[in-house]
Order: structure tokens, then C-alpha cells, then sequence
């Protein structure tokens, strides 16, 4: 689902496109709100590159709703014309289908609505979920129907499911396969947040920070490095030849015996050793006989 900002407020839109919303919508209450008048609002959306802006035409007679659908049109040819649902609204429908031009019906409260308007040529549909709930309709259920009865016939309209009151019917909404959402500024902000997505975050932060300064206060010398890498090469070779060093406690004391002799200067590894015990001892044995082998190696080439 795509959302399709449902405000005349620019800063609202604004905010809402840079979170990543498809489009805008309006209606004449929304203008009056926010003191917009409606064909400088058209200008100011159409140069931001949306991909669903829509102008509502208000006009009662053929002849009025085809001059504010021109007046729109000349605005920006990508401007939906959008018609409140009547008999006149599905006449205008069928002229501007013919013309090219795009439409969508709104007010749309029960499938024989959305089916006229389908017949009658409309790119999209605005049926009202909230007001449908407040007039004692399933508003969600009337979604789910148009939008049932579109899929199984492959018409090429498109659902707006309008009038959203909470993240329960938005969700629903989504579930029912509706393409877009209607919705204020207000409720997509919402919908973007989640306890658990912040817990885990803080989550992440703590344990992302305790991480940097472990590795912060225990980075390692060259000569640390060189230790861990022939502690690598060690337990390489015993595990593949000898097989003496598969006991757990041993391998333990193997890293243990590596650990100590990086930190230990070279006149105090044999001290070290004697403070770690008997089989870390063993282990420096091992070292021994390795490191002979390692010099032989290097003699050879």
C-alpha cells in the first residue's frame, strides 16, 4: 500500500514527502483549514514531482465542472481530476476518459457506487471507511468488496481507501490488497511508529556504544597480533595432525597460555607460565616444538 497525503497544509506535506509519501490529496474542507486557495495550492504541489496529485471539482452543472476540470488541466496534465459522486460527476467521467484525461470518483459508499464509477470510465476510487462506520456500515468491509470485485474482473481502476480514523483500518486496509491510502499527516506519522521498533533501538545504541569502548580500551600491540595469529596457526596444526588438543579444557588453556605470553615481556614468559599451571605449561611445550618447526621452514626456503 501507498500512502497519498490527505492535507492543504505545505509543511505537513512537505514532511510527510520526505518520509517517503506518494502523493497528495484535498478536499474544499482541508483548504478552507489551512487558508489555502485551491489553484495557487495546485501550482505549488505540481512542481514537486508527485506521482498522485489530484483536484477536486466542485461545479453543479456539466458546463462549470468541465471548466474547473480545464482550468485544472491547464495547471499540469498529470493532475487527477477527482468528482464528487453523482450523476453528473459519472457524465464528466466519461468525457474526460475520452479526452485522456484521469479521474477519480470519491464519496464512494457502496459497491454499486464503485461499479457505476467503474463503468463510467474512473482511473480511481475514494470509498470512505470511517464516515461509512459513523452511518452504521462495515467500512472496511465495503473496501474489501470493490476491491474483491476489481481483482476477480481485472478491472483497471485503482482503490483509495478514504476516510482512515486509526492504524486498525489502515492495517486492515493494506491486508485486502488496496493499492492506496487516503490519510491525514497526523495518522501517518503514527503509523511509522512502534514501542518495540524504539526499545530496540535504544537496544542497539547501548550495546553499539559498549562495543566501541571495549574495543576501544582493549585494542592490540603488533606483537599481540603476531601471538593471535601463530595461536591460529597452532591449533591448526595439532587439529589436524595430532588430534591431542580436542579436549576442551586444553584448547582453554592454549589461549590461555597465548594470552599470558602477549602480555608478558620476553624474560618474564617462564615466571608467567609457572603462575597458569601444569597444562598451560604443556601447551608452552607445544610452542616450542612448533616454533622449531616454523624456524626450520624458513631455514629450508
Amino acid at each position: 500500500m501507498k500512502y497519498i497525503i490527505d492535507s492543504a497544509s505545505l509543511e505537513e506535506i512537505q514532511e510527510a514527502l520526505e518520509l517517503g509519501a506518494y502523493g497528495v490529496t484535498a478536499n474544499p474542507s482541508m483548504y478552507l483549514k489551512n487558508r489555502q486557495e485551491f489553484l495557487p495550492f495546485l501550482r505549488t504541489c505540481s512542481t514537486m514531482n508527485l506521482s498522485f496529485l489530484s483536484g477536486e471539482v466542485m461545479g453543479d452543472t456539466l458546463e462549470e465542472m468541465e471548466d474547473e476540470a480545464q482550468r485544472i488541466h491547464n495547471i499540469n496534465p498529470d493532475i487527477i481530476i477527482k468528482l464528487n459522486f453523482s450523476g453528473n460527476a459519472l457524465k464528466m467521467c466519461r468525457r474526460l476518459r475520452k479526452r485522456g484525461i484521469r479521474t477519480a470518483l470519491t464519496l464512494i459508499f457502496t459497491v454499486a457506487q464503485a461499479a457505476a464509477a467503474i463503468s463510467a470510465g474512473a482511473d480511481y476510487l475514494f470509498p470512505f471507511i470511517g464516515r461509512s462506520d459513523e452511518y452504521g456500515q462495515d467500512g472496511l468491509k465495503l473496501v474489501q468488496d470493490i476491491q474483491t470485485m476489481i481483482d476477480r474482473h481485472g478491472y483497471p481502476v485503482f482503490v483509495v481507501a478514504a476516510s482512515i480514523k486509526n492504524i486498525h483500518q489502515l492495517e486492515a486496509a493494506a491486508a485486502a490488497g488496496v493499492p492506496y491510502a487516503a490519510i491525514p499527516c497526523a495518522l501517518y506519522l503514527k503509523a511509522l511508529e512502534h514501542p518495540l521498533t524504539r526499545q530496540g533501538t535504544q537496544d542497539f545504541e547501548r550495546d553499539w556504544k559498549e562495543v566501541h569502548t571495549f574495543f576501544t580500551k582493549n585494542q592490540h600491540s603488533p606483537l599481540d597480533n603476531i601471538v593471535m595469529t601463530l595461536s591460529r596457526f597452532i591449533y591448526a596444526q595439532n587439529s589436524l595432525q595430532s588430534r591431542s588438543f580436542k579436549d576442551t579444557e586444553q584448547i582453554f588453556d592454549l589461549s590461555l597460555f597465548v594470552f599470558v605470553l602477549s602480555k608478558s615481556t620476553e624474560k618474564g614468559t617462564i615466571k608467567a607460565l609457572c603462575c597458569v599451571g601444569k597444562r598451560a605449561f604443556l601447551c608452552y611445550l607445544v610452542w616450542g616444538k612448533l616454533w622449531g618447526k616454523f624456524r626450520g621452514m624458513k631455514t629450508l626456503s
